[in-house]
């Protein structure tokens, strides 16, 4: 088990109250995984996530790649613009 710290932004960061969220996870997990588990350690996130994009080393990353605990992670929320 490796620690990851997932930093929140937007209204992702006001719903779990916090800006960061520290997870501990397999050595090798995949982003889809990491998602539902921020669902679960934080439930007033659940709402929000299938509309999240998480981004690994600032580059967004598809659910099935593989996270370990060296890595930058971001939940990025939905935004909009003008």
């Amino acid at each position: 088990m490796v620690k990851v710290d997932v930093h929140l932004f937007a209204i992702a960061k006001d719903l779990a109250g916090c800006d960061q969220i520290v997870l501990e996870i397999d050595d090798a997990t995949f982003a889809g995984d990491l998602l539902r588990e921020l669902g679960q350690v934080h439930p007033a996130l659940q709402p929000l996530l299938p509309s999240c994009r998480l981004a690994v080393a600032d580059q967004y990353v598809p659910d099935d790649f593989v996270i370990t605990g060296q890595q930058k992670v971001s939940l990025i929320p939905p935004v909009s613009g003008g």
